[in-house]
């Protein structure tokens, strides 16, 4: 359980807001790949060929989690 969640459920505070907070995280492109249980070169082919939407932070790329819940929700379709 995430430290924000489980910090917000002691506190006895609104939990709901950290998870909400927590979609809109992203993922490195090993961690999207642990997630769909593929390896890491299939998850940068999903992402050159524009199936996965990734952001570029310098060399780096990252996978919203929203982006990546679109994903598995359309069956591995693009995103359009």
């Amino acid at each position: 359980m995430r430290k924000a969640i489980r910090e917000a459920i002691e506190a006895d505070e609104d939990w709901t807001q950290a998870i909400e907070a927590d979609a809109d995280q992203c993922i490195s492109v090993e961690e999207a790949a642990r997630r769909l249980s593929i390896t890491k070169a299939r998850c940068y082919d999903l992402i050159r060929r524009q199936l996965l939407p990734a952001v570029s932070l310098g060399r780096q790329k990252r996978v919203s989690v929203k982006a990546l819940k679109r994903f598995i929700r359309k069956g591995g379709k693009g995103l359009d």
